[in-house]
């Protein structure tokens, strides 16, 4: 003879969707809040990079070619007529 069991009593499941649903919002505000301002960031060196390569090339332009620069003196041109 088998040995008798009590039945196990099944129980409603337990569904944690709106904590879970909260946490997820949660998660994904501050994910987009880290994007944006890791976008800022960049931002902000891509424009500080562009205006720093922008006054060179500004000073270059005010420097003459012999000391690194890109503005050239004209010789002065002697013509002899014979």
């Amino acid at each position: 003879m088998k040995p008798t069991r009590d039945l196990t009593q099944p129980r409603p499941p337990r569904l944690y969707l709106g904590a879970k649903a909260v946490e997820r919002r949660m998660y994904d505000d501050a994910a987009e809040e880290w994007r944006e301002s890791e976008d800022a960031a960049k931002e902000l060196d891509e424009r500080q990079r562009k205006e720093e390569e922008e006054e060179e090339i500004r000073m270059k332009r005010q420097t003459y070619l012999e000391n690194g620069g890109l503005c050239f003196k004209a010789r002065q041109i002697s013509i002899e007529y014979c």
